[in-house]
């Protein structure tokens, strides 16, 4: 369970830096975040 919580951390960690990288703007950057984390969310449930 612990593992596996790690896991999709480290996941969604990576998810984030990518978004920061590819988006150029902050604005942007916010839209996609809560998308990101919400959708890795839902697929792990």
């Amino acid at each position: 369970m612990l593992k596996k919580l790690i896991l999709v951390t480290v996941i969604i960690g990576a998810f984030l830096a990518g978004a920061l990288k590819v988006s150029s703007s902050h604005d942007t950057a916010h839209d996609i975040l809560p998308k990101v984390i919400y959708s890795q969310g839902n697929e792990t449930l």
